[in-house]
């Protein structure tokens, strides 16, 4: 009873925020709808199938390129896969703010690469939806601050992108 208490008698409102809800409630039971079209029709996507390249990339630290492989949450990786993420965290946005299930990601982003007409294994179709979601958890990180980070790190895209997303 003393804990029920001094949860009423508190002044925070970390108890409606989604952080706080337990586990079922952050991850939704939602499917990703026209995701995969949006995707599909973004042209720096289109441009990297066309280019043999998958749909999430990495941003190169030593070089400043764009590369394939182990997307890792980074502010520079958020960069430049914005036109992933937009569309996900629209989905997000009308849906509670709950993450997209795996599954979700998994049949959105096979979607997408049959409609790219590209073949990829479900294994990396699995890690894609992973990475998607180790992003939108770093995009979150920034959302949840009083202060985004100002340093001149956080302003610089990689070379190849020009969009700049914080």
């Amino acid at each position: 009873m003393g804990e029920e208490t001094s949860r009423r008698g508190s002044s925070s409102n970390r108890g409606s925020s989604p952080a706080s809800s337990s586990p079922k409630n952050v991850v939704g039971s939602f499917d990703m709808g026209s995701t995969p079209e949006q995707w599909d029709n973004a042209i720096k996507i289109r441009d990297r199938i066309r280019c043999n390249q998958n749909l999430l990339m990495r941003c190169n630290h030593e070089t400043g390129e764009e590369e394939m492989g182990y997307v890792e949450a980074t502010t520079d990786n958020c960069r430049l896969n914005d036109a992933v993420l937009l569309p996900v965290l629209q989905l997000m946005s009308e849906n509670g703010l709950q993450l997209p299930p795996i599954q979700g990601l998994i049949a959105g982003i096979e979607t997408f690469y049959q409609l790219s007409k590209v073949v990829r294994s479900p294994d990396q179709v699995y890690q894609e939806a992973w990475a998607i979601r180790r992003l939108i958890g770093k995009t979150k990180k920034f959302t949840y601050r009083s202060f985004a980070p100002q340093d001149h790190i956080v302003q610089l895209p990689c070379k190849n992108t020009g969009d700049l997303m914080m």
